[in-house]
Order: C-alpha cells, then structure tokens, then sequence
C-alpha cells in the first residue's frame, strides 16, 4: 500500500497601526506555516518590523499660496515630488538628505498641487498641499 503525504504551505502577513503617546507605530508581521496530510502545522514569524509614522509637521512648504518659487524644509531631505489633482508627478526633484529645498514652479498652471516629500534616514514621506496662483 502506498501512502501519499501532502503538505500545504502557507504564508500570512499582519499589518498593524497602533497609537502610543509619542505618535502612531505600524508593525508588520509575516508567518509562515506548513501543515502535512495529518493537520499538524508547524508555524513560525518569518518577518517583523516596526517603524513610526511621523507626522507632516516635520516638513513644510513656503509660502503658500505660491506664484513662482516654493521652499521645502524639513530633516534630511532626499526628494520632492508636485503632483496634480490626478495624481500625475508634474515635476520632480533629488536632493542628497538636505534640510532645505528650493523648486521652481513657474511654468506650472494655476491650481492645487500635492507636495510629497521624502525625508530623514528610514525614508518617511509627507503630503502637503500647494496652492499654485498666477
């Protein structure tokens, strides 16, 4: 008589936001599981990560309303992105982890833009809204 052994593999991630006093901290957990034709599963973390979700007070964008320059500041500035109502990136630009950025918007059309802005060590990002006149 032969037996066949089968085993599912499988594999969960759990994504968690939690506030605590200092802000909120996003947690990240991967398990992975086998299991055999007898329902005995063996399950183990495989992947856990936590990082804090900073708030877009740390960065800000001048003046606004604007009607040619903008300056963005903040802590370790690595890049800038304005993007249309659409979600379109209509102008982009690298920095190398500065704490000030200045970005022409001269040629841009009047309306409202979104400021996303890549910052500090771990790469966190803030969304600030433009106001574009003239």
């Amino acid at each position: 008589m032969k037996r066949f052994i089968l085993i599912l593999v499988f594999f969960v991630q759990i994504h968690l936001i939690y506030g605590q006093n200092n802000g909120w901290r996003f947690i990240e957990l991967g398990i992975s599981c086998e299991q055999s034709y007898d329902d005995h599963a063996l399950c183990q973390p495989t992947a856990y990560r936590t990082r804090a979700i900073h708030s877009d007070r740390e960065v800000s964008v001048m003046p606004n309303p604007a009607t040619d320059r903008i300056r963005i500041t903040g802590t370790e500035i690595t890049e800038v992105q304005l993007m249309d109502v659409s979600g379109s990136i209509v102008k982009e630009q690298q920095a190398s982890g500065v704490a000030e950025v200045e970005m022409d918007i001269s040629k841009l059309l009047p309306g409202i833009y979104m400021v996303r802005v890549v910052y500090g060590e771990q790469y966190h990002t803030a969304i600030k809204k433009l106001i574009k006149l003239r």
